[in-house]
């Protein structure tokens, strides 16, 4: 966490499309959320808190020309890791974000124009036996985070 992370590049170069990093990530308490949004939670999921911050530098290679890199870091790729491996899908509870974005796909929905930097928060649900955060693109090699132990 806070080391920054490089996408659509072969090296680590701030001349990437996207330059990225996870500066937080830390447990939420139940308390924290609206009601409506902890109607789909299980008992044993738990909440966490993920701030990013992002610098969408180039077009995506490939892409519709001028489409923003940003669009990697919308929540549909993010996911929990259990410590034997299995990966489950993250569900984004907007709700438990003050005053925050309400899109079910995070801060970078609407993502940043070629030369923006942006900041964001998400608030996910994963299960209780993730250990890990993973953020994985599509056939890119993606990120791994540790999650904070439930307090």
């Amino acid at each position: 966490m806070g080391e920054k992370a490089y996408w659509g590049c072969n090296a680590k170069s701030e001349d990437c499309p996207l330059v990225f990093k996870v500066t937080e990530i830390s447990p939420v308490d139940r308390s924290e959320c609206s009601s409506y949004a902890l109607d789909d939670l299980k008992p044993d999921d738990r909440l966490i808190r993920v701030k990013v911050d992002a610098n969408a530098q180039a077009p995506m290679p490939g892409v519709t020309p001028r489409s923003s890199p940003a669009g990697v870091l919308i929540s549909q790729f993010w996911n929990g890791v259990s410590d034997d491996g299995y990966v489950t899908p993250v569900k984004t509870e907007y709700g438990c974000i003050p005053n925050g974005d309400t899109s079910v796909y995070g801060p970078f929905h609407t993502t940043l124009g070629i030369g923006e930097k942006g900041r964001g928060e998400m608030v996910f649900a994963v299960p209780a036996d993730s250990t890990k955060l993973s953020l994985h693109y599509f056939d890119t090699a993606g990120w791994t985070w540790d999650i904070p132990p439930a307090q």
